[in-house]
């Protein structure tokens, strides 16, 4: 039985130009979607010791987000939800407390007061999504 990385590759490879998610009035294809999460995944390969790292997403309801979410499943990484509606103090903390090698988020989360500061203190490098 395939493993969840291999059956979301088959999905993408299915139909590349099919529409595939709808977001904002408007469709990405399968194609776009996996392009998007190639790009993430180069990113994360480059920032990471590998595919048992632990990676931090800042997860919206977004495309990018969705994006990254499927890269990193596909990637085999450790999948380390935060949530950016906490406050900026509780975000902030809670980044510090991880230990993370790697936060994903849209550049404005990483941008909020503390968030910035918590990483430097801790390792950890900061990678915005592209909107």
């Amino acid at each position: 039985m395939p493993g969840l990385q291999e059956l979301i590759d088959g999905v993408l490879k299915v139909d590349p130009s099919a529409p595939a998610i709808e977001f904002e009035d408007s469709w990405e294809t399968w194609g776009a979607l996996g392009a998007r999460m190639d790009a993430i995944d180069a990113h994360v390969q480059d920032l990471t010791d590998g595919p048992d790292a632990r990676v931090g997403v800042l997860l919206r309801t977004r495309l990018p987000h969705l994006a990254a979410l499927y890269a990193l499943v596909r990637g085999g990484q450790c999948l380390v939800t935060l949530n950016p509606l906490y406050p900026d103090a509780t975000l902030a903390a809670d980044i510090a407390a991880l230990d993370l090698p790697l936060v994903i988020g849209t550049r404005a989360d990483l941008d909020r007061p503390g968030i910035r500061a918590a990483a430097e203190a801790g390792g950890t490098t900061l990678l915005a999504l592209p909107e």
